[in-house]
């Protein structure tokens, strides 16, 4: 059985940070107008910047950070001829910059737009915000303010920095349905603010086949395992998840942890030890009075099971576990792993591999010597695996 694992997530809190995309002009004057600086802020935003004046010198500007439905700051004389002027609203939030490379000759009316930021939406508490889609802890999630809706989905936005190859794409503790309308991972050339995302991206991946759910009544679905992934190959520098789960019933979408990085697989003797202890590990709260009275409440669910490395005196493997295992450990014991990442002829044709985010609970004594002697020596090496909890709504 073979064995795939991903331990480096690319999301982060730069590639997730306030992207400022250049401009979009829409006018008939002179177009010299760029953008630049850093959005501070979460949601993403539809800022405008537009000529109000032209006489006096110098020309004066108004800049909205929802479209011109309302402007922050009104009559702004241009602070100078290449000069960079912070957009940054009554909060302290910044917008990014605008600099004009002249001071007057522009025509009242005329418009640069640009979208800042990396999600379409998120709840209005502040608590689950978008840091949360990186935070290692898919028990406090990223919380849409809604489940999108046709040609407007809920998106998370990814810009790498540059071109990078991904292989493994998954969201772990969602809390979608078995049938979304869209769920999918898209790549573009283009500025996340830029892209015609809807029309013209420069490729797709459906997603949504990649749900897991187990009938446990009739007519009734619970997601057992609430993670998706997929195996990819794309180089692209900008990515994009999106959702569309109108018949969400919690009447919006959460994202425990999203993932975007490489797969790796070992390359010897490597497989979940049969026989192995494998099951679900329930958190629940037991009380029992001095009389005999019981009582309990549920938390949360995990996944116990064991990782079993065979070496027959090769030193190839230890070196290989070995390193694999100082790399897990500087990213703090964890991993993302996919136990069964080809399939195998005997299984259905819609056979889904799962995948598990997961920490290793052992810290030392991951080796035993079974047998010693130079030309037949054998050692096993175990780990003992389990996969980050759901744990209980925060809110």
């Amino acid at each position: 059985m073979s064995v795939t694992y991903v331990i480096e997530n690319y999301i982060n809190s730069a590639t997730l940070g306030g992207s400022v995309p250049v401009v979009t002009f829409t006018g008939v004057g002179l177009n010299d107008a760029t953008s630049g600086g850093v959005y501070t802020g979460g949601v993403s935003a539809d800022v405008r910047v537009e000529i109000k004046d032209s006489v006096p010198s110098p020309d004066t500007f108004r800049w909205s950070k929802d479209g011109g439905a309302i402007w922050e700051e009104d009559d702004i004389p241009i602070p100078g001829a290449g000069t960079a002027y912070t957009l940054e609203d009554a909060d302290g939030i910044e917008y990014g910059t605008i600099t004009f490379a002249a001071i007057d000759g522009h025509t009242i009316g005329d418009r640069w737009d640009f979208l800042v930021g990396n999600i379409s939406s998120e709840d209005d508490s502040g608590f689950y915000g978008q840091e949360n889609v990186y935070n290692e802890r898919p028990s406090w999630p990223l919380r849409f303010s809604g489940v999108g809706a046709a040609g407007l989905p809920e998106w998370i936005c990814v810009d790498m920095g540059e071109n990078k190859l991904v292989t493994f794409a998954g969201i772990f503790n969602h809390n979608l349905t078995t049938t979304p309308e869209r769920f999918s991972l898209k790549g573009c050339a283009n500025e996340c603010g830029i892209c015609d995302w809807e029309a013209a991206p420069a490729w797709t991946e459906d997603m949504a086949s990649r749900i897991i759910s187990n009938k446990i009544c009739a007519n009734m679905y619970e997601h057992i395992f609430p993670n998706s992934c997929k195996g990819i190959n794309h180089t692209q520098r900008y990515f994009r998840f999106e959702f569309i789960d109108t018949a969400n019933s919690d009447g919006y979408i959460e994202i425990g942890e999203g993932v975007l990085g490489r797969r790796c697989q070992f390359k010897r003797d490597t497989y979940l030890q049969p026989g192995r202890p494998d099951g679900p590990l329930f958190y629940m709260g037991n009380q029992k009075t001095l009389y005999g009275q019981d009582w309990s409440n549920y938390y949360s669910y995990a996944e116990k099971f064991t990782l079993t490395f065979k070496n027959i005196n090769d030193v190839r493997n230890q070196d290989e576990v070995q390193l694999f295992l100082l790399r897990v450990q500087r990213n703090g014991g964890k991993f993302i792993i996919i136990p069964d990442d080809n399939g195998n002829s005997l299984y259905p044709a819609d056979y889904i591999p799962r995948c598990y985010y997961v920490i290793i609970e052992n810290q030392a004594d991951y080796a035993q010597r079974l047998i010693h002697g130079w030309s037949n020596e054998l050692r096993e090496w175990s780990l003992e695996l389990k996969t980050l909890t759901t744990g209980l709504k925060l809110k």
